[in-house]
């Protein structure tokens, strides 16, 4: 399932920022994806704060972002 992530998430990636409808639908599609994704997250935050002007939903996204990227080290630490 990671390649199907990452296949969306770079297609959001190369229609960011001239096609935001193309954008939006392949990050949605990465998010479903894996919802927990740390790139797409602040690719979303991105979107929402530089072209959408919701800056309330953008911090959100930054958050949930910053949070998965904080708590990746530690699941992996504790596997070994």
């Amino acid at each position: 399932m990671t390649l199907t992530k990452n296949k969306y998430y770079f297609e959001a990636l190369d229609n960011y920022p001239y096609s935001l409808p193309s954008c939006l639908e392949a990050l949605n599609y990465a998010l479903s994806y894996d919802p927990e994704d740390a790139d797409s997250l602040c690719l979303m935050g991105r979107i929402y704060s530089e072209m959408l002007t919701d800056y309330e939903k953008a911090k959100l996204y930054f958050a949930e972002a910053m949070f998965q990227i904080l708590i990746l080290p530690n699941i992996i630490l504790n596997v070994f």
